[in-house]
């Protein structure tokens, strides 16, 4: 059964990827969103990725503050997968735009207070 790319009702026979014109109008507002914001999310991704790197090979030389650098950079992909909740796209097919946006924040949220955890025990230890 097809199902609305936004919201993720079930569509009626007539319709092709919307259920309402209005759930059109928000995935397209999403999109744009999207476009005009993806190399913001990208910046903060490789940002956090290479905190991580670099964590990780100073955890050699002194584990705290490896450690306590993970951790803020899980922070700052929590933080980044908050404000710009881009999906992957199965995820965007499957679940619907809306439904999507929810799962990304929740485990950004998951992803923030670990990276906090981590950082306390890092920096504190």
């Amino acid at each position: 059964m097809k199902r609305c790319l936004y919201c993720g009702k079930p569509l009626s026979d007539g319709q092709k990827k919307y259920c309402t014109e209005d759930c059109r109008m928000r995935a397209h507002a999403f999109q744009h969103f999207a476009d005009r914001k993806i190399y913001s999310f990208l910046f903060l991704f490789i940002v956090g990725t290479l905190g991580i790197v670099v964590g990780s090979v100073l955890i050699a030389m002194h584990p705290g503050i490896g450690t306590g650098i993970i951790g803020l950079s899980i922070i700052v992909w929590g933080v980044n997968f908050f404000i710009l909740p881009f999906g992957i796209p199965d995820s965007l097919h499957f679940f619907g735009i809306l439904a999507s946006i929810r799962i990304t924040r929740i485990l950004s949220l998951l992803l923030v207070v670990s990276g906090i955890v981590l950082s306390v025990v890092g920096f504190n230890g």
